[in-house]
């Protein structure tokens, strides 16, 4: 069976098909609908503003790397989605998911990376990962979830990375994590750290804390309601500071 043929006429003075004749003439009208030109400068994404192509400075497109930019310096740029205005609706949800690997290829890597800061002795920037709040129920989890290993490879790990001090003697940042009140008479939510695994002969599902190869001398920073460990394996020993460094010996 033949394809079908559509044959668009030349016009007679340019003679260019009409749909060479739509795309090279910005403004141009068929039908009462007007083309227009695009708005705004090169690599600015277009939408709707107010029934004309608009563009933004502070939403771009580069194709060459493939980079959605959204935001300008000095502003914070939000992408959110929309709450619930009626009956019992949940709000709507945000997922940010790389691609599966196919074969031996990897599974795509989700990276939120902060902005370091200038030369000049600024805080490098702050990330902050926030469950909603609970109306008459508790409130929501901070879920990070590593994609599963494929075959005999691996699961993807998850790594919390805080930033690294300035060259003048200045602190690394902190990694928290802090549960919050609960309302009313609930509970304070917990810190919750490995599986509910209780096999004995198992390699895996440990929490590990620091090292060091002798006593521990330096003073840690305080932390209020908290206290610093550290497991000296020199001399076998586990260390808490309360004050000053407490320690039990282990055989």
């Amino acid at each position: 069976m033949k394809e079908p043929v559509i044959s668009w006429p030349l016009d007679p003075v340019t003679q260019k098909s009409l749909i060479r004749w739509l795309k090279d003439t910005p403004g141009a009208t068929l039908g009462g609908s007007s083309v227009g030109a695009p708005g705004g400068s090169t690599t600015q994404i277009q939408f709707n503003d107010s029934s004309a192509f608009g563009g933004d400075a502070g939403f771009t497109w580069d194709k060459t790397t493939d980079t959605l930019t959204v935001g300008l310096a000095n502003a914070n740029a939000t992408i959110q989605t929309p709450s619930a205005t009626a009956g019992d609706d949940d709000g709507g949800g945000l997922y940010l998911i790389a691609g599966n690997g196919f074969g031996f290829g990897q599974g795509g890597i989700v990276s939120i990376d902060s902005g370091d800061a200038g030369a000049d002795g600024s805080t490098g920037g702050d990330i902050s990962l926030s469950a909603g709040v609970g109306v008459g129920n508790r409130g929501g989890h901070v879920l990070l979830v590593g994609g599963n290993g494929g075959g005999a490879g691996p699961g993807g790990d998850i790594t919390l990375t805080s930033g690294t001090g300035g060259a003048t003697n200045a602190a690394a940042g902190d990694i928290e994590m802090t549960p919050s009140l609960g309302g009313g008479s609930g509970r304070a939510g917990d810190v919750v750290l490995g599986r509910n695994l209780t096999t004995t002969s198992r390699a895996g599902n440990f929490v590990y804390i620091p090292t060091s190869a002798g006593a521990p001398t330096g003073t840690p920073t305080t932390n209020t309601g908290r206290v610093a460990m550290v497991y000296d394996t020199t001399n076998n020993e586990f260390y808490i500071y309360n004050g000053a460094w407490k320690k039990v010996a282990l055989a």
